[in-house]
């Protein structure tokens, strides 16, 4: 048999990390601060299939360089 996914909960005090990936590599980390993390397969991208509002936005240009904030 061959893994096609997961479901990982590990306990991170004081609440825990939870993580679901694939067998593609694609990964989604809850984190018990609340931070959520996004990490696509290598050379893959993150579709979002509606409207996107942030409050703040910060980005590393194409070409390179320091992180920039914008907003």
């Amino acid at each position: 048999m061959r893994s096609i996914g997961g479901v990982e909960v590990r306990r991170d005090a004081p609440g825990a990390t939870v993580t679901v990936s694939n067998a593609g590599g694609a990964r989604v980390v809850l984190r018990p601060d609340g931070g959520i993390e996004l990490h696509p397969a290598p050379g893959r991208g993150v579709l979002v299939g509606a409207d996107l509002e942030v409050e703040h936005l910060r980005y590393r240009p194409a070409g390179g360089g320091p992180k920039r904030d914008l907003g």
